[in-house]
């Protein structure tokens, strides 16, 4: 009986590599998938996608202008929300020492 209750829920539940297609750079995953636990949200408001297009390995996640390695450190991760992200991705508006976070 309990073992039947879990199926029917796990069913039900939205995977964590179905959730990870969230974080995908391409724009149509990244409006997808919102739900951490529950698909029917998404398939509710018709924003579910299956899978990623480049499959969960080929997958690239983050956001485009925050891919250097530099945003790996903590406090770049801090000031990420803060900065903008137009500036990150074009070198020549300013130098790296000026966008460092202080």
């Amino acid at each position: 009986m309990i073992l039947l209750a879990r199926n029917k829920l796990s069913s039900r539940q939205q995977p964590d590599k179905t959730h990870r297609t969230h974080h995908s750079q391409i724009p149509e995953e990244t409006n997808s998938n919102y739900g951490g636990m529950f698909s029917f949200w998404d398939r509710l408001f018709a924003n579910y996608v299956d899978a990623p297009m480049a499959g969960h390995e080929g997958m690239d996640i983050g956001i485009t202008e925050f891919t250097d390695e530099k945003h790996i450190r903590l406090s770049w991760m801090l000031a990420n929300p803060f900065l903008d992200p137009s500036i990150q991705s074009n070198p020549k508006i300013q130098s790296e020492s000026q966008l460092a976070p202080r």
